[in-house]
């Protein structure tokens, strides 16, 4: 996988600004992959596609993620210096991916069924769905001893039992943070999602670079293209040049 450059990130951002949050991720990825991998992107585990765009994040920007966030308790502001990799190791821990089929026997029922996509997601915000018909897409096989059965069949505590089952084979698809107060001491996890903070991150440096391709182009005449071509630390200097 490669990063991607600033022409990149300013076209992705007028195909995807008006997308929803899911097929903007799948969009992130698509750009940055071969045309023959882009294609199964939309069909990745939630959490494996967050990996690749965590990935891509850091080929794209480092692997440093500065955030914030704020304490429920006292309201005290947190400064957050994330690692690309550390996020990915605080989910999985170094474990292989988790074969699918995945198969979960509880009280006993017996559940086979494979992580859930972005596809997977996509159809049940268009339908309307609910966690439950999100799982039902994900079935490949329920039986409980008198046959089969489907999702609508699943009593409450197995239904938790398999959601718990494919949190733990992609961990990455619900991330968590564990956060403590410096100031009151509280502690809480709060979700961090890669593709909706990567996404935060192009919105806030697109008006800065197009406020500098509009100086360079008023000062020069170059083309967006020609200014978005070279790197930050060139624009930089001809941005002095031009204020001085």
């Amino acid at each position: 996988m490669r990063g991607l450059e600033a022409p990149e990130l300013v076209e992705l951002h007028e195909r995807g600004r008006s997308l929803p949050p899911v097929r903007r991720a799948v969009l992130l990825l698509q750009t940055a992959l071969p045309a023959a991998s882009a294609e199964g992107v939309v069909d990745l585990p939630v959490g494996r596609r967050d990996a690749r765009i965590l990935e891509l994040r850091a080929r794209t920007l480092g692997p440093v993620l500065q955030s914030e966030t704020r304490c429920p308790r006292c309201d005290e502001r947190l400064e957050l210096d994330l690692r690309s990799d550390e996020l990915m190791a605080m989910a999985d821990n170094g474990a292989p991916e988790a074969p699918e089929p995945l198969t979960v026997e509880h009280d006993g029922w017996v559940v086979r069924l494979r992580l859930s996509s972005s596809r997977d997601l996509l159809a049940v915000a268009e339908a309307g769905g609910t966690e439950r018909d999100l799982l039902a897409r994900c079935l490949v096989e329920v039986s409980n001893g008198d046959g089969g059965a489907d999702a609508a069949d699943l009593p409450d505590p197995v239904v938790e039992a398999v959601q718990t089952a494919m949190a733990e084979a992609d961990p990455l698809a619900d991330l968590q943070l564990a956060l403590t107060c410096p100031a009151c001491g509280h502690a809480w996890r709060s979700p961090f999602d890669p593709a909706a903070f990567f996404w935060g991150e192009i919105e806030a440096w697109l008006p800065r670079v197009l406020r500098e391709v509009h100086l360079l182009a008023s000062a020069y005449g170059w083309s967006e293209r020609e200014i978005l071509g070279m790197d930050a630390w060139r624009r930089s200097q001809y941005l002095r040049l031009v204020s001085a």
